[in-house]
């Protein structure tokens, strides 16, 4: 692999770590408080992590992971300047967040009857689950209200 090849690897670690981050931190506080009842029953001994997670406002969401970020900047700098173990520590890093994003995944493809609405006025609430994977543009326009990544 070549140098640039490694460089353009380590970099665009952190970007894609920043617009996953970006979209949680919008949207994490609201979509707990309103599936929070749903995540109960779907996951009973996950409780008090479930309950600390609806407590968080978007200020300490926020501070969180803009924490993960400087971990992640430290280390991405720390390959580039190639200090010892430092592709060790990256990588461990790298599938710590792919494992992360694995786990979006599997929430996504799973089972839906916690997600399913109750009625026809949250119709929108499963939909609104993750919407960069939902986001589809049909013809360059972007339909707003419809998200249809997986049904077309």
């Amino acid at each position: 692999m070549s140098a640039l090849s490694v460089f353009i690897l380590v970099l665009s670690f952190p970007i894609v770590f920043v617009v996953h981050d970006a979209e949680e931190v919008i949207v994490q506080h609201r979509w707990m408080l309103a599936h929070r009842e749903s995540l109960y029953l779907r996951f009973p001994k996950a409780r008090p992590m479930l309950d600390h997670l609806s407590k968080l406002n978007t200020k300490a969401f926020a501070i969180a992971a803009l924490e993960e970020l400087l971990v992640l900047i430290v280390a991405t700098c720390y390959v580039l300047v190639d200090g010892i173990y430092s592709t060790q520590v990256w990588s461990a890093l790298f599938i710590a967040f792919s494992f992360h994003l694995f786990v979006h995944f599997g929430q996504e493809a799973g089972p839906r009857h916690a997600w399913e609405s109750h009625s026809p006025s949250d119709h929108h609430d499963r939909r609104s689950h993750m919407p960069y994977l939902r986001l589809r543009l049909r013809r360059g326009v972007l339909r707003r209200g419809h998200w249809h990544f997986l049904s077309a």
